[in-house]
């Protein structure tokens, strides 16, 4: 259940757990949750495109192994980020470019 206080509204989830958004979170909220629904949208039809549908609870795929194999790539992605975001800093930090 949520209570506002001035232009903060608390939520309290399943867990327990209190989350406070504030107007400011709000707004950028709708602005995040745009930008991933225009990420979203082309994936959706280009995928209907290649399989010739949109996407279906009937479909035969076996989307526990594809989830599988994308998190597995996902993980990949991430290291390799990961690794070139701390040699792009310890590079700043000496001096290198």
């Amino acid at each position: 259940m949520g209570k506002e206080n001035k232009n903060n509204v608390t939520h309290t989830g399943p867990s327990g757990m209190a989350v406070v958004y504030d107007q400011e979170d709000a707004e950028n909220l709708y602005d995040t949750n745009e930008d991933i629904l225009d990420d979203i949208r082309p994936r959706l039809k280009g995928g209907a495109k290649k399989y010739g549908e949109n996407i279906s609870i009937n479909d035969k795929r076996d989307f526990a192994q594809e989830l599988y194999e994308e998190l597995l790539d996902a993980v990949v992605y991430a290291t390799v980020l990961g690794k070139t975001l701390v040699t792009m800093i310890n590079k700043k930090k000496n001096g290198e470019r």
